[in-house]
């Protein structure tokens, strides 16, 4: 899990590959993660994926974050920019 600079105001925050291989499938996976934003310099633009059935977004206040329970492969990325005074 890195935060990286994609521009002059743009960050992003990639997480995965997530995923159980057996043999020739996949295992049943979950994945939870919430991202607090304490400093009040940043906000979330997207995520991807985006809120979908199985897949759920959550964004309260200051933090953004996502529950899921997949069977493959899983990529994510929160992608936020900085907060202009």
């Amino acid at each position: 899990m890195a935060l990286l600079r994609n521009s002059a105001a743009g960050y992003s925050l990639s997480n995965g590959p997530y995923m159980r291989r057996l043999l020739d499938g996949f295992y049943p996976m979950q994945v939870s993660m919430t991202v607090k934003l304490d400093t009040g310099k940043l906000r979330i633009i997207d995520s991807a994926p985006g809120d979908q059935p199985g897949f759920t977004v959550r964004l309260q206040g200051n933090e953004v974050g996502y529950d899921t329970v997949f069977e493959g492969i899983l990529t994510t990325v929160l992608r936020f920019d900085r907060v202009q005074p």
